[in-house]
């Protein structure tokens, strides 16, 4: 029975690797969009069943993610033109080039395929977080995702859930390693800050909270009493320092204007240990700051 069950291992490895290397920048739009999905879904079930035994595949599965991503976030740029009303002849032109280009069935799923492909994005960064440098994979990723970063506070409001790209950027925070990468693109700090709204429901602030709560703790690896600042490597703190105005403003805004029942209908005990963990974010964000300030006076 192992014997069978590390043949099956081996065969979904070499499964998933052919299907993987069909998938390359200039024929992605030509791939029906039922085998992207079927190459995310297997990713994932491959990652879960053999962990660290496909790190050596890390390169080409990011790779090819970052691929996918390029493309659904391009045909969501030219879905966000055409909404826009862009009305000039070369504008229509490109339309009409590029419904030619892609299947009906691939802009029925694009959202689905995003959605996947950020949650495969985010399963390898934090598994192989302290094994695998990303960074150099930074270039493409923030280049891509740049015109959804910049629409993610919007993205939000009133949203039941947060979006997958929130969720993305929320695993960039669980690791010190991974928080260097942000240090590359702070925008993606400010649109994350910028989610603690009045007008965001509790799962979307929640998800936001633990972004801020894993930067102040560098991936909760800074125990309760040290200062960030004398912790080596540490970055976290210094994106919440740079920031800090903003993520205030925005807290101050919320414990202002109440929950209102009509945006927020959720367990009021849940609300309520939202509510706290906005204090105490606040409260250890004062500290922080006449913390440093002391110890520079100090000096």
């Amino acid at each position: 029975d192992m014997c069978l069950s590390k043949k099956n291992d081996q065969s979904s490895v070499k499964e998933l690797v052919e299907s993987a290397t069909m998938i390359e920048s200039d024929e992605l739009a030509t791939i029906h969009c039922q085998r992207v999905e079927g190459f995310l879904n297997l990713l994932s079930d491959v990652i879960t069943q053999l962990g660290f035994g496909v790190r050596g595949y890390v390169p080409v599965f990011m790779s090819l993610l970052l691929t996918i991503c390029e493309r659904t976030e391009s045909m969501r740029k030219v879905s966000s033109s055409i909404t826009a009303g862009g009305n000039s002849n070369d504008d229509a032109e490109r339309s009409e080039e590029e419904e030619d280009a892609n299947t009906s069935a691939w802009r029925e799923r694009i959202s689905t395929i995003r959605s996947l492909c950020f949650q495969r994005i985010s399963d390898l960064v934090v598994k192989f977080a302290s094994s695998c440098d990303f960074a150099s994979y930074c270039d493409r990723l923030w280049g891509s995702l740049k015109l959804g970063i910049e629409k993610l506070p919007s993205s939000v409001i009133n949203a039941e859930k947060p979006p997958s790209l929130l969720l993305l950027l929320e695993s960039f925070s669980s690791h010190p390693a991974l928080i260097r990468l942000l240090c590359q693109n702070e925008q993606s700090v400010e649109a994350v800050f910028n989610c603690i709204a009045t007008k965001s429901r509790h799962p979307v602030v929640a998800v936001a909270l633990s972004f801020v709560e894993n930067l102040l703790t560098e991936g909760c690896t800074i125990e309760d009493g040290l200062l960030p600042s004398t912790v080596d490597g540490a970055v976290g703190w210094e994106l919440v320092q740079r920031h800090v105005h903003l993520l205030v403003r925005q807290f101050t805004e919320r414990l202002e204007s109440g929950t209102p029942e009509s945006l927020h209908k959720a367990d009021p005990r849940k609300e309520s240990n939202l509510a706290q963990r906005e204090l105490d974010i606040l409260c250890r964000v004062s500290e922080l700051l006449v913390a440093e300030k002391t110890e520079e006076e100090d000096v």
